[in-house]
């Protein structure tokens, strides 16, 4: 019980106008920034300043997803090779991908696992990964291998840069 005395004990040290000071002193800050058109930083900023920020007008991003199934001809991802010996080696499947964007030097790329569409073994392996980056597009990749069945799947990408 002293516990709680020596909690109630402390709050009623802190002035009850405070909450009242404190109050007006944000209104009178706030009508200062909306008269002045200034923003007025009222917590520690750690050297960020906004009105520093460049701006670089040059910076393109383009963006898209492939999707490719069964109905592709060159689809093998969905057959598990009869012979356990061959489950390791991967099944690939690539796809060219043009950038609908010109980047005047090689882009940042992301690509990122969007979709699957897999039959039933526990275990599924499934890749996506690029190779071939240039200004005008990429190659992506789609792999699976060991006993993994893949009927479909879809990658999104994100490219950034000059």
């Amino acid at each position: 019980m002293s516990n709680n005395s020596n909690k109630s004990s402390w709050v009623s040290l802190v002035p009850k106008w405070t909450s009242t000071v404190l109050l007006s002193l944000i209104i009178v800050i706030l009508i200062i920034s909306y008269f002045t058109g200034r923003r007025i930083t009222i917590y520690p900023d750690f050297g960020f300043d906004p009105n520093k920020i460049e701006v670089n007008n040059s910076l393109k991003i383009d963006s898209g997803f492939v999707s490719l199934n069964t109905r592709d001809s060159d689809w093998s991802l969905d057959q598990v090779p009869t012979n356990q010996n061959d489950w390791e080696t991967p099944r690939t499947v690539r796809r060219v991908v043009n950038f609908g964007v010109e980047f005047t030097s090689v882009p940042k790329l992301t690509v990122s696992l969007s979709q699957i569409d897999s039959k039933a073994p526990p275990n599924q392996r499934i890749g996506v990964d690029y190779t071939n980056l240039t200004t005008e597009g990429f190659t992506i990749i789609y792999q699976t291998w060991y006993n993994s069945s893949v009927t479909g799947i879809r990658a999104s990408w994100v490219a950034h840069g000059q």
